[in-house]
């Protein structure tokens, strides 16, 4: 099973417009809506990928109601704790006659966390070390006040139990985190922000990071494809050529497929079969690009 603990969840509502009047009123052709931040995207495009998935997740307000109902839909087992302030909103339009497709992105902050919330989410993360081993995900930021030391002890504890302990973050978090998981995925700039330097390629921050921090490490890069290091097994694959115009939740997707692969076959030991993993996240990253809405994925061709 794969586990996620979503400190930072939202409502995710993707409208698609044909141009945006700017100043105007504009009527959207087409609303989605989703349990949505990263863990929560990530969450939902692994169980459309057939994994078993759980999801720890802090809620509040009408926000939170909506989250909880559209976790159920979604097929995902949820820890709900709840939280006196309103769960945030994240909107996504996405302009179709646009020269090239646009998305103009508004994301409120991540909601703050009481200290009694906070103490009740580390409770709930440390029952996981009772549960079968299996990967433990965090995905997204971390709202601004969450004692980030005290999570890196709890995953540090989930992963002595024999659970694999995987990352995808940025800023602090990121940076008081990579050195208690077992795997983290970044895109290049979050890869330069966090060795302080540029490294001119996804491969050349993969190996700074994994020399840094004794990690396994796979760096996305935009157009250019991903890069990974797994001990001593290296790769990089292109970016699919199949790109569509819903760009939110891509990445989270892609990560998604990563630890499904990880879930189900364990660590990648020779470059073939890290190459396959990558490719087939490329290719689910796409299908998410193809259907708006956030970790929602387009039947694969």
């Amino acid at each position: 099973m794969i586990r996620w603990l979503a400190l930072s969840p939202s409502v995710d509502i993707t409208w698609e417009v044909p141009e945006l009047a700017r100043g105007g009123i504009t009527r959207p052709t087409t609303t989605v809506r989703v349990a949505g931040g990263k863990a929560l995207n990530a969450a939902r495009a692994a169980r459309q990928l057939g994994a078993a998935v759980a999801a720890l997740v802090p809620l509040g307000g009408a926000g939170g109601v909506i989250i909880a109902r559209e976790l159920g839909r979604d097929g995902i087992e949820v820890d709900i704790v709840p939280i006196e302030n309103e769960t945030r909103m994240c909107a996504s339009i996405v302009e179709t006659l646009a020269g090239s497709p646009e998305s103009t992105d508004l994301y409120e902050p991540a909601t703050m966390l009481s200290e009694r919330e906070q103490h009740e989410l580390l409770r709930r993360l440390a029952d996981w070390s009772r549960r079968p081993a299996g990967v433990v995900a965090l995905s997204g930021s971390v709202p601004q006040g969450v004692d980030v030391t005290a999570i890196a002890r709890v995953l540090h504890d989930l992963r002595d139990a024999g659970h694999r302990i995987a990352l995808d973050s940025s800023g602090e978090g990121l940076r008081q985190l990579v050195g208690v998981v077992d795997l983290v995925k970044i895109n290049r700039l979050e890869a330069e922000e966090l060795l302080g330097t540029a490294r001119g390629s996804a491969a050349a921050a993969c190996a700074a990071i994994a020399d840094l921090f004794d990690v396994d490490v796979i760096v996305t890069d935009g157009v250019r494809g991903s890069a990974a290091l797994f001990g001593h097994v290296a790769t990089a694959v292109p970016m699919t050529e199949r790109a569509g115009i819903f760009a939110v939740g891509s990445g989270d997707s892609y990560f998604a497929s990563v630890l499904v692969d990880l879930d189900r076959d364990g660590r990648p030991t020779t470059v073939e079969v890290l190459d396959a993993m990558l490719g087939r996240a490329a290719r689910v990253a796409a299908r998410n690009a193809a259907v708006p809405g956030p970790g929602r994925l387009a039947p694969e061709l």
